[in-house]
């Protein structure tokens, strides 16, 4: 007997869970059996002769072979399996919106995950996946990217059968194989569950009253993916923190601060929030919990459903709110280095008064004006820099955040405002809350209609 962890208002918001995972150290709601999902790797190039496409759908174009995300994120279910998750369109276009599911290898029951040194966990394997594609195929059938040479790991085989091991100190990068003896493109001896909701464990604050709902275990209490949203009844201004917890550290923790600035005086403005947090306590922690902002989807999250229960801000165009900021990580190319690029589609004159104001912060806590380098994108303006006190430049140029799908642009009526920001800026709590209350104020003096005038050249 496999165990699931559920309530009856989850069961009414996604219907029954389709596989079940077995319980962990926590204790969980017996549940009848569920059929095992088998595994299938997928090779460039890909068939895409049995693609079920929706009604009036152009043929999908074949993916980048050499994008590492569509490689670690991506997958195709069978068509069977597709019904069974309650997936009835996909988005072809696989740099857009599509659901997200959790897949979770029963079989073999353990793997040693790599922790540090000679450290290692037996666990079992878990990973949140993107479906860019349903395959006709009647039985319950998972296809993820096979790895591309022995060495890579940015595929979905090696994130959830990576097998690291030590060599005198020395890290060696490799992964579990599994034959396929019989020639039907399944790995031998796999067997997993799916889940049509990738998070384990929700608490929702709605009309004043704050809930949990637990659907299914994690494997151990050190590897766990949980959303928290709060939805303030409010439709100008959400906050998101999509790679939250350990993913993309210091993010869950801007949330406060930016909330705490646009609810204090004299702006009053509550502030709706998402926060996803993953947790695995080694370095996979962000391959295996990250869906790229593009291809969220607001229906496979049941507290980010929650948050958007309430009026749209613009229901003509189908905006939730008037403003999003979204908060996220990335590795700088100067290691140490102190940078952020600011993105979305706000307007430009948004964008700079945010890192006005977050400079104004910096001042207020001690810190030299231009501490920090900026990098402000727009779709029409293009690239605006603000160089630190240095005059050294952020040297990714590529995280725009631009695009009309991606969500923090998608639920927002006056466009999305998102903060990619370094590690360094993330580990410092003076940096990370400068920013997050920078760009409360910004936003707070444009609802209020005191914001400056464009400020841009002055940063």
């Amino acid at each position: 007997m496999r165990h699931s962890c559920h309530t009856l208002s989850f069961l009414a918001l996604l219907g029954a869970l389709v596989f079940v995972a077995p319980a962990a150290a926590q204790v969980c709601t017996p549940a009848a059996d569920a059929t095992g999902v088998s595994v299938s790797l997928i090779s460039q190039p890909f068939p895409y002769a049995s693609l079920v496409q929706t009604l009036g759908q152009a043929p999908a174009a074949l993916p980048n072979p050499a994008d590492e995300l569509v490689h670690r994120e991506h997958v195709y279910v069978s068509s069977a399996l597709a019904s069974k998750l309650g997936i009835t369109t996909v988005n072809l276009d696989w740099s857009g919106p599509n659901p997200q599911i959790r897949l979770w290898i029963e079989q073999p029951a353990t793997f040693a995950n790599w922790k540090s040194g000679t450290v290692y966990r037996d666990r079992s394997s878990s990973a949140v996946f993107t479906v860019v594609g349903v395959l006709g195929d009647a039985a319950d059938r998972i296809w993820v990217y096979g790895k591309r040479n022995a060495s890579d790991r940015d595929s979905g085989e090696y994130k959830l059968f990576a097998t690291d091991t030590n060599n005198s100190g020395t890290r060696i990068y490799t992964s579990q194989s599994f034959p396929d003896a019989d020639n039907d493109g399944i790995l031998d001896g796999v067997y997993a569950s799916a889940f049509r909701t990738p998070t384990s464990w929700r608490q929702i604050t709605q009309n004043g009253a704050t809930t949990s709902t637990t659907s299914y275990c994690e494997p151990d209490a050190a590897g766990s993916l949980k959303e928290y949203g709060v939805n303030a009844a409010d439709n100008r201004v959400a906050a998101l923190a999509p790679h939250g917890g350990q993913t993309e550290t210091g993010t869950s923790d801007q949330l406060t601060p930016f909330v705490t600035a646009l609810n204090a005086a004299p702006y009053s403005v509550p502030v709706n929030t998402w926060d996803v947090q993953g947790k695995w306590e080694d370095d996979q922690t962000q391959k295996r919990w990250h869906a790229t902002a593009p291809t969220i989807s607001e229906a496979s999250s049941p507290a980010l459903q929650a948050v958007l229960d309430q009026p749209q801000f613009d229901s003509v165009a189908g905006k939730a709110f008037r403003f999003v900021v979204a908060f996220h990580g990335f590795a700088a190319l100067t290691s140490n280095a102190l940078e952020v690029s600011v993105g979305g589609r706000a307007a430009q004159s948004t964008k700079c008064l945010a890192v006005h104001y977050i400079q104004d912060a910096l001042v207020a806590a001690n810190l030299d004006l231009h501490e920090i380098a900026f990098i402000i994108h727009d779709p029409v303006a293009g690239i605006l820099d603000a160089p630190d006190k240095n005059n050294h430049k952020v040297g990714r140029r590529d995280l725009k955040g631009t695009e009309a799908t991606n969500i923090v642009n998608r639920l927002a009526a006056g466009g999305g405002i998102q903060l990619e920001q370094s590690k360094a800026v993330r580990d410092d709590v003076t940096l990370r809350n400068a920013v997050a209350a920078g760009t409360a104020k910004a936003l707070g003096e444009v609802i209020n209609g005191t914001a400056p005038a464009n400020i841009c050249g002055s940063l």
